[in-house]
């Protein structure tokens, strides 16, 4: 388990933060059925194909109030620590590969986190392009568990591959407060966090028959 410290200055945020550092992504993360026509009776179902795959290594970064972001190491099993301070903000960059093939899919993209998460940080995920312009949310930030419809993330019948930027922000909690008997660690733990990719059940082109969706 990963342990980041909490610096001298902090006195809360103390319960265990479970996020995903290492991004689980397993191959075929969701299959889609849809219909080809409005018409039920007679018509042709077809069964999508949605993919998403990590694109390389996250990229840690930590923005300090008033100061630039800084990239940093991430933290590992092995001991490596940083540490944080409340009012820090940490950023989880994951590169990511979406797949989908089928007429009329589109996907959502979600983050989602052990039930610890939250206790000591405030957590939150957007969307970026492959050349960091946000995507979605259009501003601030979505809640984890969130299936985030990103624009462009579409499928046709030869299968279309887009590359984009999922970025997973931190806020540490607490007010900042001197501990005269020297530094206070108290760690929060960064074990996984998982990136899905979700079938957009509504929108153009998605047509619902006898109620069934």
């Amino acid at each position: 388990m990963t342990r980041v410290a909490r610096g001298p200055h902090t006195r809360r945020a103390r319960r265990a933060l479970a996020i995903a550092v290492v991004l689980a992504l397993l191959g075929a993360a969701a299959h889609a059925l849809w219909r080809s026509h409005a018409g039920y009776a007679g018509a042709t179902v077809h069964t999508g194909d949605l993919r998403v795959t990590t694109l390389g290594e996250p990229q840690w970064r930590r923005v300090v109030p008033g100061g630039p972001p800084q990239p940093i190491a991430a933290p590992s099993a092995e001991g490596a620590q940083f540490v944080a301070m409340p009012g820090d903000v940490y950023t989880i960059t994951q590169p990511v590969t979406t797949y989908l093939r089928g007429d009329n899919l589109a996907g959502a993209l979600a983050v989602s986190a052990r039930p610890e998460a939250g206790a000591a940080v405030d957590v939150t995920f957007h969307v970026e392009d492959a050349s960091g312009g946000r995507v979605a949310p259009a501003s601030g930030g979505a809640a984890l568990g969130t299936k985030l419809a990103v624009p462009g993330l579409v499928g046709s019948d030869s299968g279309v591959t887009g590359q984009w930027r999922v970025v997973i922000e931190a806020r540490v909690r607490g007010d900042l407060s001197w501990s005269p008997g020297g530094t206070v660690r108290t760690p929060w733990a960064v074990q996984g966090v998982d990136v899905t990719l979700h079938q957009v059940r509504a929108g153009h082109g998605f047509t619902a028959a006898g109620g069934v969706r």
